[in-house]
């Protein structure tokens, strides 16, 4: 799968959070948010010079809100490729806000150790989600549906699908 068959996949499926995701599909569609986030804070730096960040203008807001929704569907179909519940996703951004809110917290009250935790698990947290995304999914079909990679089984669902 190429870049742009990523995109386009999980554009179309912007609140599809049922079904699954080959590794492919989730980190091109990474490079993509990552790059719109980019291209939208050099927007922002240009139209807007008196915004101190550019991930504090206007464009950069709206396409993280508009990307939101479609990176948290592709990182569920990634969860259930290898046989995870939504409720990782759950757990995963609940674990990320608050660890990000204390250290805030820590920062703003002075707390070195406070923050160096938070910061420490904010890190962990990162690398557990980089690690189970790169992982295989489990062959065959599991209860999420077909094996993505599994043309044959994927083309006798979809008349349409093309190998």
């Amino acid at each position: 799968m190429g870049f742009t068959e990523a995109v386009r996949i999980c554009l179309r499926k912007y609140v599809d959070f049922n079904g699954r995701a080959r590794r492919s599909e989730y980190w091109w569609f990474v490079l993509f948010t990552v790059l719109v986030g980019i291209a939208a804070g050099i927007l922002d730096a240009i139209l807007w010079p008196g915004i101190r960040g550019a991930d504090e203008g206007p464009l950069a807001a709206l396409s993280s809100l508009a990307l939101l929704l479609p990176s948290l569907a592709v990182f569920v179909r990634r969860l259930h490729d290898f046989d995870r519940t939504a409720w990782w996703a759950l757990f995963f951004y609940g674990a990320l806000i608050a660890t990000a809110f204390s250290a805030g917290i820590g920062i703003a009250a002075g707390a070195t150790a406070v923050t160096l935790v938070s910061v420490l698990l904010l890190l962990g947290i990162c690398v557990w989600a980089i690690v189970w995304m790169a992982m295989p999914g489990t062959s065959g079909p599991n209860r999420f549906g077909p094996d993505p990679l599994d043309r044959d089984a994927n083309q006798t669902l979809s008349p349409t699908a093309t190998g």
